[in-house]
């Protein structure tokens, strides 16, 4: 399961978000996921990712904090984790997919 990224090219072309319903039209990007055919609008796409990541980021680390400098270097710390860790769970769309299957 990979989201391959689209553009509408042709202003005659009109998409419909599976997600919301809303159109996605001339010049705007999505995403469409090669095994079942579901299109999400970029927008939309990264709008759930930023509020996935931000209902599972972990608040305990900076609630501790004891000065502004410590919060900040937590806040850092702990952005820099949230982003390491959701690496390697990202799956984007390359050539060694389509050899792999």
């Amino acid at each position: 399961m990979a989201l391959h990224l689209r553009r509408v090219q042709y202003f005659t072309d009109v998409e419909k978000s599976d997600l919301t319903g809303d159109m996605i039209t001339y010049g705007d990007f999505y995403f469409v996921d090669d095994e079942d055919g579901f299109k999400v609008s970029l927008h939309e796409y990264y709008d759930l990712k930023k509020q996935y990541e931000e209902d599972n980021f972990d608040q305990t680390r900076l609630e501790n904090a004891q000065s502004a400098a410590e919060y900040r270097l937590e806040l850092e710390r702990a952005t820099q984790e949230m982003l390491t860790t959701s690496l390697p769970l990202r799956e984007l769309f390359s050539r060694k997919i389509l050899r792999d299957e």
